[in-house]
């Protein structure tokens, strides 16, 4: 049994499947990788863990564990192995201790990583930075954030001047034979931060339909029904999810619209890519309902 569908959770239970287990997933979200997709993709990646063998139990919550089973909702199930792979969460003790600021998201920090005690700095999982979309508070809990904030409190540490502008939690990972990928905001983080979305997704092909060798793609991308601003991306498939969702990451830091987005002119080759690709047909569609609901005038 897996606890938890985060990405590394998803990755030990394909890990443990290949083995030979019997692999159950239990997660107390309503979908897969709540952080970073939405029920609508998260169902492609069900179904194809559900092809593996893996079962997947959502929206559960486990009452009590030993060293031999699991019990959810005073039901047992039995298990030799049990993994926790459950969400983060900073460690604030030795920062409260200290009198330094901290928040829910972390240890607050300001642009150059310093923290409310002078020349005392803090980076990666354990602060608190602001997002890149819209300056609220955020914590992304990844590597390249926390790599880049490294190296912003180590230069001003040094006596240097370097700033870290927010993070946007840019994401990917393999779980299996499927790459997902996502960036931003996924739809409900929009609309619980008081966003109206409109939203495009498209099922397509990294090449055309006529030349060998192309892999099923899905890509979805969000944004501001207002304005058209581009709030966030997923996208799913075989091959390809990383850089067009490293594309989204750049469009956001831009200021892209939908509009913005759409006019970006792709390489096309039929033996690399598909045109129109999968990306911008969904960021068309977008732009349609937002041109539709009276947005981005």
């Amino acid at each position: 049994m897996v606890i938890g569908a985060g990405a590394t959770g998803l990755e030990a239970a394909v890990a443990l499947n290949r083995k030979g287990l019997e692999v159950t997933i239990v997660e107390v979200g309503k979908n897969l990788l709540p952080r970073a997709l939405d029920p609508d993709m998260s169902e492609i990646l069900e179904e194809h863990l559900r092809k593996k063998g893996i079962k997947i139990l959502l929206d559960k919550k486990i009452e009590r564990v030993d060293e031999k089973s699991a019990i959810i909702k005073g039901r047992e199930i039995p298990n030799d192995i049990i993994i926790v792979s459950c969400g983060v969460r900073p460690n604030l003790r030795l920062a409260k201790m200290a009198g330094i600021e901290t928040s829910e998201y972390g240890i607050a920090t300001d642009e150059r990583m310093e923290t409310s005690m002078k020349d005392v700095y803090a980076c990666g999982d354990c602060a608190q930075v602001s997002s890149l979309i819209d300056k609220r508070p955020f914590s992304a809990y990844l590597a390249t954030p926390a790599y880049e904030q490294g190296k912003v409190a180590a230069i001003n540490a040094c006596g240097g001047e370097a700033r870290y502008e927010g993070a946007l939690a840019t994401f990917v990972s393999l779980i299996g034979d499927l790459e997902i990928a996502s960036v931003g905001f996924n739809k409900a983080q929009a609309e619980s931060y008081g966003y109206e979305v409109v939203e495009g997704r498209v099922k397509g092909l990294t090449k055309p339909k006529w030349f060998p060798g192309g892999k099923e793609i899905t890509s979805k991308i969000i944004a501001d029904a207002r304005t058209g601003k581009i709030l966030g991306a997923q996208e799913m498939g075989e091959e390809g999810t990383g850089w067009r969702i490293n594309i989204i990451s750049l469009a956001i830091k831009a200021g892209f619209s939908l509009k913005d987005l759409s006019r970006v002119e792709f390489a096309y080759s039929p033996a690399t890519s598909h045109i129109p690709d999968v990306l911008l047909t969904a960021t068309d569609l977008a732009l349609r309902k937002l041109k539709h609901a009276g947005g981005d005038k």
